[in-house]
């Protein structure tokens, strides 16, 4: 399916699919100049896939599935826990953004809850599942983690996913729990501004965290 689809020459790609398409990175390659990967998530190590605490993650998630799929779906404890999870701001602000949540949530159709809670099941072990045994990529490259974001299920599986990528610059998206496009969209595209400088010229620094 890649090697048909009609692209010329070569791209930089934007991943922000929290995790469940970051290993399209190594089929795309050969067409890549470049990638920004946004928040890649639940990337974990053997060790924490065998702990107790990945077992309350995977729990919580399947428990996640069932309240999406229930016909009576409770909109606000669905609205709280997730954004409490995903969003950063002053309280007057988040409490605006859970109002647009809950009325933008309700108009939604099945399908939608449905992808949903498809996403939230394969997260606790299917992103770690396409990513391991992958060798390093030798690719110029810009990871983006939201400071503020989950320690194991985001922080840490961005530390894990950037040993697979040698030749990127690791940097934190200020503000930001999750949801960088409301918390600080201007720092994502900055970012992506100097990595496409830096192509531009052939140059490849050394790796670097901020």
């Amino acid at each position: 399916v890649i090697d048909e689809l009609p692209w010329e020459g070569s791209f930089v790609l934007m991943d922000d699919s929290f995790g469940c398409l970051t290993s399209l990175l190594w089929p795309l390659r050969e067409r890549l100049s470049g990638a920004l990967v946004v928040n890649a998530a639940c990337f974990f190590s053997e060790e924490f896939l065998g702990s107790a605490a990945h077992k309350r993650f995977c729990a919580s998630h399947s428990q996640c599935v069932e309240d999406y799929l229930r016909p009576d779906r409770d909109l606000a404890r669905i609205g709280e826990h997730f954004l409490s999870v995903a969003l950063a701001g002053s309280p007057p602000f988040v409490e605006k953004v859970r109002a647009d949540w809950r009325n933008a949530a309700s108009a939604c159709e099945d399908e939608f809850w449905e992808l949903f809670a498809i996403h939230t099941f394969w997260m606790p072990t299917a992103c770690t599942q396409a990513l391991a045994g992958l060798p390093p990529l030798d690719l110029e490259a810009t990871m983006l983690c939201s400071a503020l974001g989950p320690a194991t299920a985001l922080t840490e599986s961005m530390r894990n996913f950037h040993n697979l990528l040698p030749r990127s610059n690791f940097v934190h998206i200020k503000n930001s729990k999750m949801w960088w496009k409301m918390e600080n969209l201007e720092a994502v595209r900055g970012e992506l501004l100097a990595l496409m400088r830096r192509l531009s010229r052939g140059c490849s620094p050394t790796p670097q965290s901020s």
